[in-house]
Formats: structure tokens, sequence, C-alpha cells
């Protein structure tokens, strides 16, 4: 397992089923569109608010300012935004731990940073660890 975490694309291709795993745990359904050219991975849907939502999975290993960045930007350098997806769903894969972030939380950041060792961080992202209750809002 781990010299496929080193390897960027395999490492997304197993968070992304692992997205769909704890997605489909959590009662929502889960739809992969054809192909990889959209800015967004999955389509949820909620059956019990009938809405939709894109979600664009993200992963990272990597640690820094004792935490992990997320690398939140698309291709080429240019951000996400509602017209894009709605949440960024970021796993960090040593901790074990998903972030269910609103894009307009991400306030056009390319990058962010995530402190699942501490559980009563006041990082501006805590508030979404786990909030797959989001998906279904």
């Amino acid at each position: 397992m781990e010299v496929t975490l080193r390897h960027q694309k395999a490492r997304g291709e197993l968070t992304e089923i692992r997205f769909m795993l704890m997605a489909a745990a959590g009662g929502l359904i889960v739809c992969k569109p054809w192909g990889d050219t959209q800015p967004f991975d999955f389509i949820v849907y909620c059956k019990r608010t009938r809405r939709f939502f894109r979600v664009q999975v993200k992963s990272s290993i990597s640690r820094c300012k004792g935490g992990y960045t997320v690398v939140t930007k698309r291709s080429a350098d240019r951000k996400y935004t509602a017209s894009h997806t709605d949440f960024i769903a970021a796993y960090v894969i040593p901790a074990d731990a998903w972030y269910i972030i609103p894009i307009a939380a991400l306030g056009g950041r390319k990058s962010i940073y995530v402190y699942p060792a501490n559980p009563h961080s006041r990082g501006m992202f805590q508030p979404y660890r786990d909030a797959w209750q989001l998906l279904c809002a």
C-alpha cells in the first residue's frame, strides 16, 4: 500500500473508491460521470432532501505546519468555484480523516491546512471534519 500512496494518480483513485464507500454507507446515492473531464468527481443524491451535489475528491499525505496541506485547486492553477462544484471532500490518508467542505468555505484558496490530530483545533476547516451530513442538507 505504501508504494501505491506515493503515486498521485493511484492515490487519487483509491481515495475516490473510499469516498464512494463512505457516502453509500451513509445512505447517499453516488454517481460517477464517465471520463475525467468534469470539474467534479461525483454527484451525490440524498433521497431525504431530493437534492444533488457535485463533489470533488482530494487527498493528502503532505505534512505541514503541524497538520496537513490539501491542494484544492484545479489543474493549471485554477480555483474551484460554485459553477464547478459544490463540495470538496478532502481525505487525509495518514489520519484517516475526511473533511466535507462547501466550496464557498474555501474562499478561493488553492490549498488549505487541516489538523486532524487535534480534534479541538480552532482551524477554520475543523467544523467540516466528518461533516457528511452536509451532503444531505
